[in-house]
């Protein structure tokens, strides 16, 4: 996040998606001469190079829907969702594609994605909480270098400065999470995570436009410690009971759900804090009365202060005014954000009751199956 932050602000936003060329460009190499696939995959590939097909009709369909959707996630909000005639037909069309991949998946030998895996409740609540993690982990990764810039006036360099010991939290812990998950159930570890994810945004929710650098910190390394017990006892459970040549499918429905989830975490940040401002701004403007007490001490004292600096006392008044209406709509955009962290929050505190729908699984016995 510094490294993009930087790059932001000195050069051009659109330079830090080329960071992923290099990074790619190794990730290819190492996996080309590290990985290797198990014997049951190759025998798999070479009974499929028999039977080779593709399903051109439900890659189509997921295509369209997802392409859809994803325009209609990214621009709702500036077009104002279903009001505009172009979002409600993006919509409409995500709608009937996706219903309709849904449909023709299920009767297919060999689909793009086996969707008949939800049967299994262990791998349905595993996909739906790593549909909540996507959700969270991106709509805060969002909201808070948002809330910094936006009403703090940090710079994108410093805003990312914010996010990155949360990254290294992140690093910290995972090998600790690794070795708990080999010796403690996965579940477990699961509703520990959600826990202290919705205990930290919770905690959030005092955040305030006076808060000092270190503060935001705290609150990113809070949400980070929940999230790195999340990723891989989730993952671990989802290949719980699933044969091992449905393996792959299990790493792409969690892959997708992770994203989808972030889209529309993504989604509903930008528009809660939108809509949301409008109301607060709309409440806290019925105070802005003569009739307030507080209003007119503030009133009194501002003008008063701008007259003590020079300005006329009419002057002083049609400035105080202005400032007051700045106070009001840094207040409506902060209270805006804190809904969306209760949203969040809840969300989290939701999944933790779910972890009893998964099974039990033995710690002893943990494989990693994900690419």
């Amino acid at each position: 996040p510094t490294l993009g932050g930087y790059i932001t602000d000195h050069f051009d936003w659109r330079w830090i998606f080329f960071i992923n060329v290099p990074v790619g460009m190794i990730s290819l190499l190492l996996t080309y001469r590290v990985v290797e696939d198990p014997p049951y995959l190759k025998e798999e590939r070479k009974k499929a190079r028999a039977r080779f097909s593709i399903d051109y009709i439900g890659l189509g369909l997921v295509v369209l829907g997802l392409g859809c959707l994803q325009v209609v996630l990214d621009r709702g909000q500036e077009e104002d969702w279903l009001a505009s005639h172009f979002i409600a037909t993006l919509a409409a069309v995500s709608a009937v594609a996706l219903v309709a991949f849904c449909i023709w998946e299920w009767r297919q030998k060999h689909p793009i994605l086996e969707l008949k895996l939800f049967r299994n409740r262990t791998f349905g609540t595993s996909a739906l909480m790593m549909f909540v993690v996507g959700f969270v982990l991106y709509g805060s990764t969002i909201l808070l270098p948002l809330y910094l810039q936006q009403l703090m006036g940090y710079t994108a360099e410093l805003s990312g400065m914010v996010l990155s010991p949360g990254g290294l939290t992140v690093m910290v812990l995972m090998p600790l999470v690794g070795t708990l998950v080999s010796r403690v159930q996965a579940r477990w570890l699961i509703a520990f995570g959600f826990g202290i994810s919705a205990w930290a945004l919770f905690y959030m929710t005092g955040i305030n436009p006076g808060i000092d650098f270190r503060a935001a910190v705290i609150y990113r390394i809070a949400q980070s410690i929940g999230l790195a017990f999340l990723f891989v006892p989730i993952t671990t459970i989802a290949y719980y009971g699933i044969p091992q040549n449905s393996n792959n499918q299990v790493s792409s429905i969690i892959s997708l759900m992770r994203n989808i989830g972030g889209s529309i975490g993504i989604a509903i940040v930008t528009t809660v804090v939108a809509r949301r401002s409008q109301i607060h701004q709309h409440d806290l403007v019925m105070h802005v009365t003569g009739y307030d007490h507080a209003f007119r001490d503030a009133l009194g004292g501002l003008s008063a202060t701008l007259v003590q600096k020079g300005a006329s006392p009419a002057d002083a008044v049609a400035q105080s005014y202005g400032r007051i209406y700045g106070y009001v709509h840094l207040q409506s955009a902060a209270l805006a954000y804190i809904d969306t962290i209760w949203i969040q929050g809840i969300a989290c505190l939701l999944m933790v009751p779910l972890v009893f729908l998964l099974k039990k699984n033995d710690p002893r016995k943990v494989t990693l199956a994900g690419h």
